[in-house]
């Protein structure tokens, strides 16, 4: 039994989740995390199970073998309508962006997610039973490794560089919808150098009106294309200096003679080694989850690695600053912390291992999952 769950004083619960089709991390990690908590855990196993025959499926395994709740992250397996005619809970952990994903409030849903910021609106619409819960690291999969030359670097971004979100395909369409691109061009510039701000805010700062439900969906879209052209920027800035970057053949288009695209890396077996060998990793936030970290903010420092991110207020509610975490808050002031730091390799390690030491002692996935079974402790 581990030490957690040994201060953990609770009956055993019996949790019904599930696997993902696509084989999500996050889910696989909190899975793990319950059994290791002694959690008697069934799983239905989506990439077996096909879609028209799913809520069957889940009905049948919920009336033989009776959870005390269920357990989903985002919307995998989530029923809603069949949970709530079983009367039987139901725990979702958004570790995406909530705002169009939610199932309607119910006394039977609890969610769980990551951006601190969305709790007032979401309480707002009738929302019980919300609470905050941000990324965490697998210490057995993100760890201290020997290093590999091939993944020997001084500076590595590794992310997604096509994420749009439908904005580039709709472009024209969306144009008109805002009234012209003047708009639109406005909007992307102003998140670009303010990628803190939510978009609805700087909708209303440009235009003096708020946004409309009917703009919504669009107004997301262009915040996503803000992002990347965000992060485009971000990465040039670190590119003078050298960069090998790891994620979607998007990173082929970037021209700099001094970027190299390393190809796509397994989330399990190749990326820990990355964090291991690469220097400094550079981490660049999504704009659309304000009050939110990645989950790479805590499986670089899990590595041992050391990680250079731009800022976000959510880095100081859960690292000491100075100490765990450095940041920069203007592109203007990433050279010279790249520079600073590759040339003082004892200072980069002691803020790595601080940083390391921090994430055992509070942001691993029994951490995590531990505060849901508190919740539901104390509801059912």
């Amino acid at each position: 039994m581990t030490n957690l769950s040994k201060n953990l004083i609770m009956k055993q619960f019996k949790i019904l989740t599930f696997i993902p089709a696509n084989g999500y991390p996050v889910a696989l990690d909190a899975i793990e995390a319950l059994k290791k908590l002694d959690q008697f855990v069934v799983t239905i196993d989506l990439r077996k199970v096909r879609r028209e025959v799913l809520s069957q499926t889940i009905e049948a395994v919920i009336k033989r073998f009776e959870p005390s709740f269920i357990f989903t992250t985002n919307a995998v397996g989530l029923i809603p309508d069949l949970f709530d005619d079983l009367k039987i809970p139901y725990v979702s952990w958004w570790t995406i962006d909530p705002a169009n994903l939610k199932p309607p409030p119910s006394t039977f849903y609890h969610i769980f997610i990551i951006d601190k910021t969305r709790l007032p609106e979401l309480k707002e619409e009738g929302y019980k039973s919300i609470h905050y819960l941000p990324f965490s690291a697998n210490p057995r999969i993100f760890k201290p490794l020997p290093l590999e030359k091939r993944y020997e670097c001084n500076i590595s971004f590794a992310g997604a560089c096509r994420f749009s979100m439908g904005y580039l395909e709709n472009k024209d369409y969306i144009d008109r919808l805002f009234g012209g691109e003047g708009l639109v061009s406005s909007l992307i510039d102003d998140q670009i150098q303010n990628p803190t701000r939510l978009i609805e805010e700087t909708y209303k700062r440009i235009t003096g009106q708020r946004v409309s439900n009917g703009l919504i969906v669009e107004l997301r879209r262009i915040e996503y294309e803000a992002m990347r052209l965000y992060r485009n920027d971000i990465v040039s800035e670190a590119a003078s200096l050298g960069i090998h970057l790891y994620g979607d053949d998007g990173w082929k288009n970037f021209s700099h003679p001094k970027a190299k695209y390393r190809g796509w890396l397994d989330n399990r077996s190749e990326l820990p080694k990355l964090y291991n060998a690469s220097k400094i990793n550079l981490s660049v936030q999504i704009s659309t989850l304000k009050g939110s970290l990645s989950k790479r903010t805590f499986d670089i420092p899990a590595c041992g690695g050391f990680v250079l991110g731009d800022f976000r207020e959510a880095l100081l509610w859960h690292f000491e600053d100075g100490k765990e975490v450095v940041y920069f808050r203007e592109k203007g002031e990433l050279k010279g912390l790249i520079k600073y730091y590759l040339h003082h390799p004892d200072e980069r390690e002691a803020i790595a291992q601080q940083a390391r030491r921090r994430i055992l002692k509070d942001h691993t996935y029994l951490h995590r999952i531990r505060r849901i079974l508190e919740v539901m402790k104390e509801t059912l």
